[in-house]
């Protein structure tokens, strides 16, 4: 759910508050056999300003929170911006960051871990068709993160690539398609995080969601958008 509010009317300032919840099974019985866990629960809020001036300019500030239920319970945090020029109404170009703030630390078993979320940030460029079909494309770089494994010989990661795409189709007057996915390297320890579903307009508009002007810049917190580090 994402909502978003006027309270500038005249400056184009809104207010967008939002919240998603994600429920999993294991994929794999490693869990299952270790620590007798088989499934996580995550929920993500996120709360923040934004505006859309007349001039072209987009830019969306907030706070991301995430509860999370798994082989132990983690209460994370950070901080995501974007912003963005318009420079017609088919194109739009900007940069957007994730800035860590709350980590936590937890029981594997009998091992101690610390979680916590990965600063990234990265410039964008997204592209609407007529039919208001969106893609956006994004690339830049990450904090380096931990390279945790059963062995615990691999030395930390440092600095590395990463990017992602988001897509939205209108699919009707009430019903969109929508799908993020954001790709941290390398391969072996870093995230792959994706998902394609749809959104749902209970009071319509879907068309024109991404034209009016208090629609909320953000989306919601999603792992897409939290890439988390173990230690």
């Amino acid at each position: 759910i994402n909502w978003g509010m006027p309270i500038l009317a005249d400056a184009g300032l809104g207010l967008q508050m939002g919240t998603a919840i994600n429920a999993t099974a294991n994929a794999v019985q490693v869990n299952d056999r270790l620590i007798d866990n088989s499934s996580r629960t995550q929920s993500f809020t996120t709360v923040g300003l934004f505006q859309r001036a007349d001039a072209g300019l987009v830019w969306g500030l907030g706070y991301d929170f995430l509860y999370q239920e798994y082989y132990d319970n983690f209460t994370l945090g950070q901080y995501r911006g974007r912003f963005g020029w318009q420079t017609s109404s088919a194109n739009e170009f900007g940069v957007q960051a994730a800035l860590r703030d709350n980590n936590d630390a937890g029981q594997y078993g009998a091992t101690t871990v610390l979680l916590r979320p990965i600063t990234q940030g990265s410039v964008y460029a997204r592209h609407t068709w007529k039919n208001q079909a969106a893609i956006g494309c994004w690339v830049g770089v990450a904090e380096g993160h931990s390279e945790a494994n059963v062995l615990g010989d691999y030395p930390p990661q440092d600095e590395c690539l990463v990017f992602g795409s988001d897509l939205f189709v209108p699919l009707g007057n009430y019903v969109a398609m929508f799908g993020e996915s954001n790709f941290m390297t390398p391969v072996d320890t870093g995230a792959v995080d994706a998902y394609l579903g749809f959104e749902f307009f209970p009071w319509g508009g879907a068309r024109l969601a991404r034209h009016n002007p208090f629609a909320p810049v953000l989306p919601v917190a999603n792992n897409t958008s939290m890439t988390v580090d173990l230690l």
